[in-house]
């Protein structure tokens, strides 16, 4: 339940304070926001018929997942910081541990480097010379 002088929080708005209450209308609870915008909600705290309730109590933050890193496997080419061509090692969180100069695990001494920019080639890239 909302009440007068409550701080909120919307979506759209940020924070703000409900400066009236007028039961007799449709959008009853009218809030003045820090960016010195106005708007009315519904007792359900929903701004526009048919939507979802974007004025809330509190403010709502959200966790966004992080993407989902590519199935790869020992030896299999990626292009890290944006250029260059090298071969996958392992993961270490969210970096990709490749072996150095363009070396393999084959012909490395077990040296990695650790990128957070990569890539998958594409077909272009792995139809030039070798990686």
């Amino acid at each position: 339940m909302f009440k007068l002088n409550q701080k909120v929080w919307s979506f759209v708005y940020g924070w703000g304070v409900i400066e009236r209450i007028i039961p007799t209308d449709t959008f009853p609870i009218k809030v003045y926001f820090d960016t010195e915008a106005r708007e009315s909600y519904t007792e359900y705290g929903v701004a526009y018929p048919n939507q979802n309730q974007t004025l809330f109590h509190d403010e709502v933050i959200f966790k966004i997942p992080s993407e989902p890193k590519p199935d790869l496997k020992k030896g299999d080419p990626l292009i890290v910081g944006g250029e260059y061509r090298r071969y996958f090692s392992h993961w270490e969180e969210d970096k990709a541990a490749c072996f150095e100069n363009g070396l393999t695990e084959w012909t490395s001494s077990g040296g990695v480097r650790y990128w957070g920019s990569y890539r998958l080639p594409t077909e272009e890239e792995l139809g030039n010379e070798e990686i």
